[in-house]
């Protein structure tokens, strides 16, 4: 049986800050999209978490990032998760991961809940 690996992520959250720049001719676009997760405690408390992610993307021909990107903007993301290797200011070797999206688009409240769904 042959088995098909696939690196691949979608979400849906809030953006919290926006950082254009441009490499090489590019335009790059570095977002960091909070991401809430509802649930019950062992004692039945409500409690929300909430995950940080950085999004990478790179604007092509094809798609363009959205215009006007801001703070508070709710955002559909498509992409694939990279691992990301630097050495930090203390000369330790650090790695986190990214999300390089290959498709970013601005959504309203109202759609934003029934994608959730």
């Amino acid at each position: 049986m042959t088995m098909t690996c696939k690196n691949y992520v979608e979400l849906i959250g809030v953006v919290g800050a926006v950082k254009n720049s441009v490499v090489g001719g590019c335009k790059v676009c570095r977002i960091t999209l909070a991401t809430n997760r509802a649930y019950r405690d062992s004692e039945n408390c409500p409690v929300i978490a909430t995950t940080w992610f950085t999004i990478r993307f790179l604007e092509t021909n094809e798609c363009k990032i959205p215009e006007g990107l801001q703070k508070g903007d709710k955002l559909h993301v498509e992409g694939r998760i990279d691992v990301v290797k630097y050495v930090n200011a203390d000369g330790m070797g650090q790695t986190t991961y990214e999300i390089a999206a290959k498709r970013i688009e601005r959504i309203d409240q109202e759609e934003c809940l029934l994608m959730e769904e």
